[in-house]
C-alpha cells in the first residue's frame, strides 16, 4: 500500500516537468520582453511601428510584422512620433535616456539612433515644504 504515494508523487513531478517543457517552447515565454506600444506611421504607406520592453523595434506592412532594429541599451518605455522634429520618432528609456531616429519606410539599411539626453540629468528644482504640509496633501 505504500506504493500509491510514491506513484502519485512521481506522476505529479512528471506532469510539472512536462508542463514546464511545453510552456517554455512557446514564443511568448522565450524572453522577458513585453509590448510597450504600437503607433501609426507618419509616412504615406500604411504601416505601424511597435516597440517592446527590451528595445526591439518592429514595423508592419502588408505582409506582417518584421524586426527592424535593436534600440540602444536599456528598458524601453515609450515610442512617439515627433512631427515637429523633422518627422522623427522618439524612444524613451526607463533610465531617462531619450533617443530619436528618422522615418524610413520602407526601411533601408540600419537605423541611426541619435541621443537627445537624459531627462533626469542636470539640476532639478526643489521646494522647501514643512512635513505637515506634505501629510495634508496626501491625507484622505
Amino acid at each position: 500500500m505504500k506504493a500509491k504515494p510514491f506513484f502519485y508523487m512521481s506522476a505529479t513531478i512528471l506532469v510539472l516537468a512536462l508542463a514546464s517543457y511545453v510552456g517554455s517552447s512557446r514564443a511568448g515565454s522565450q524572453g522577458t520582453a513585453t509590448l510597450v506600444t504600437v503607433i501609426d506611421s507618419v509616412t504615406e504607406q500604411p504601416s505601424h511601428w511597435a516597440l517592446d520592453s527590451s528595445g526591439r523595434l518592429f514595423y508592419r506592412d502588408g505582409s506582417g510584422w518584421h524586426f527592424l532594429a535593436q534600440s540602444p541599451a536599456g528598458r524601453a518605455v515609450d515610442l512617439r512620433v515627433a512631427p515637429y522634429h523633422g518627422n522623427n520618432y522618439i524612444i524613451g528609456m526607463e533610465n531617462g535616456d531619450v533617443y530619436t531616429f528618422p522615418v524610413q519606410f520602407p526601411p533601408a539599411g540600419t537605423i541611426e539612433f541619435t541621443y537627445l539626453g537624459n531627462v533626469f540629468a542636470g539640476t532639478v528644482e526643489a521646494q522647501s515644504r514643512p512635513w505637515g504640509a506634505v501629510k495634508r496633501e496626501y491625507r484622505k
